[in-house]
């Protein structure tokens, strides 16, 4: 995580990542 955030991140790459983890959260947590 910390090398991703090192580099330029753009919006569509944010929301893509937000939307992984997302993802993962619902799963974890049902």
């Amino acid at each position: 995580m910390d090398s991703c955030l090192s580099k330029p991140v753009t919006l569509d790459v944010l929301k893509q990542t937000l939307a992984v983890y997302a993802e993962r959260v619902r799963k974890t947590r049902v």
